[in-house]
């Protein structure tokens, strides 16, 4: 069995795997010939892909994070909202992973969902995740069971959420944002209403969107003043939302999830439970084609103890190739799996040109003492925007004097004569206007971030941050693409 991502699925093919919406019985069953019809549908509906048979992956051994029943019994049991259902999956679940090895508590399949069915698909995978983390960060029993079922219900309040705010493309206003803020409590008041559940999942719940720099919501809380369980929900959500097509977002790939993640640890994210995540997420899923960098490309059929180093079919030679333990491979990387990073120029370029009749690049001005950071922000940003570089706040100045302000500025704050920070001072009293300013620094000090938010900072990010995540802070700064809300 074996990965197809949706542009890729052929008629004709034999699926693989049954694919469920929010029934006891799957929408599409494993084993039936995939049809014209049945392509269009995968399209139409947002699939992210499907599993077929074929023979060259024949023998390819799936590796079920659950079981095929308990997966349906956590969709349906979140379907139903009620807490007892909800408990009684999550200890379902809790038994089913407690008797595995810790080396079989890995995740390494997709969920295959669609648009319509996407909530109620990401309240259950949120959950499993949550499970695999609990058992790898060494929680207490009772603790898991309750971060289970705070996971498997964690989104129950979008359901009271209209679906044309859910599903815009594009930007939010103030009141729509303002209203998918309300979907924590609002999950709550759902459980409530159904029955009851103890007071560590209606916390977890309640704070999973609240950062580790205290920019969250809904109360701003920050490192120490968020649970552990809220901890570790905020950054499985932000997973699995990152993975999964969206109707303003396509999908990353893990690989590229788990970088956004890294990047945005301390700041938005707790970098334990990043840290958790990583060792129990396979960069590569088993089933999915991949391309290494010696040029070849093969099949994962396997994992090993080093998720990032698989066991591969290759598609040309034919043999199997143990990427950890193969001393003819050991400098060899994968490059890119079947599951493609963003297509960042093509979603930005659509949205400049709904917003903007004359089609203008937005200008990013890049400020940075460092050559080297200046390139990697350049290197980043440039295939979507018009990057302007300046190496001093001094230079910065001068250029936007002759210039122009630029529609966003991405600025180091330790610089020798004048800091990011004064810089930003000086240009607000020259008055700058509505230029959102994001400090991408290696200075992380709570007092230094303070700074920040006084002069009107939108972001601040770590150095070193992978471009991913430049990329994408920079696009949500803009509006071009909407935060993981």
């Amino acid at each position: 069995m074996r990965f197809v991502p949706v542009d890729a699925i052929l008629s004709g093919s034999i699926l693989g795997r049954n694919i469920y919406t929010d029934n006891r019985e799957p929408e599409f069953k494993a084993g039936r010939e995939i049809d014209e019809e049945m392509v269009r549908r995968f399209q139409l509906e947002g699939y992210l892909g499907c599993y077929v048979e074929d023979d060259f992956s024949k023998n390819v051994k799936f590796p079920y994070f659950v079981s095929e029943k308990t997966f349906v019994q956590a969709l349906l049991a979140v379907k139903s909202a009620k807490p007892e259902k909800i408990l009684k999956v999550a200890r379902l679940i809790y038994d089913e992973l407690a008797a595995k090895k810790e080396e079989e508590r890995i995740i390494s399949e997709f969920d295959i969902r669609s648009l319509r069915t996407y909530t109620l698909h990401h309240n259950v995978s949120v959950g499993m995740i949550c499970a695999a983390i609990g058992f790898k960060m060494r929680m207490e029993a009772d603790d898991v069971k309750n971060l289970i079922a705070a996971g498997l219900s964690h989104d129950l309040g979008k359901n009271l959420i209209s679906a044309s705010i859910l599903c815009k493309k594009g930007q939010l206003s103030d009141e729509e944002y303002q209203e998918i803020m309300t979907h924590p409590e609002k999950s709550v008041e759902v459980l409530r209403e159904n029955g009851e559940m103890n007071a560590f999942i209606y916390q977890a719940i309640a704070l999973h969107h609240e950062n580790e720099n205290g920019s969250g919501y809904p109360f701003g809380k920050r490192d120490r003043e968020i649970p552990l369980a809220a901890k570790i929900i905020h950054v499985a959500d932000v997973y699995d939302a990152l993975t999964s097509h969206r109707p303003y977002q396509r999908a990353y790939a893990p690989k590229d999830a788990i970088a956004y993640l890294k990047s945005g640890a301390e700041i938005l994210f707790s970098k334990k439970v990043v840290g958790a995540l990583e060792e129990i997420l396979s960069p590569f899923f088993v089933g999915t084609t991949v391309h290494l960098s010696n040029g070849e490309y093969g099949l994962v059929i396997g994992m090993t103890p080093i998720l990032k180093r698989p066991i591969v079919h290759m598609l040309g030679s034919g043999k199997t190739v143990n990427l950890a333990r193969d001393p003819a491979y050991e400098n060899i990387l994968i490059t890119n799996s079947c599951i493609m990073p963003v297509d960042y120029k093509g979603n930005v370029e659509k949205l400049n040109e709904d917003r903007n009749p004359a089609h203008r690049r937005k200008k990013v001005l890049v400020v940075d003492d460092m050559g080297v950071s200046r390139l990697q922000a350049q290197h980043a940003l440039e295939e979507e925007y018009e990057v302007v570089l300046a190496s001093s706040g001094i230079e910065a100045l001068n250029l936007v004097r002759t210039s122009g302000y630029p529609d966003l500025i991405l600025a180091d704050i330790d610089m020798p004569g004048m800091d990011g920070i004064e810089m930003i001072q000086k240009m607000k009293a020259h008055g700058m206007r509505d230029v959102p300013i994001i400090f991408l620094s290696g200075i992380s000090g709570k007092e230094t971030i303070m700074r920040g938010y006084q002069v009107g900072m939108s972001d601040y990010l770590l150095k070193p941050s992978s471009p991913i995540y430049v990329r994408e802070r920079v696009a949500v700064a803009l509006g071009l693409r909407r935060d993981n809300v």
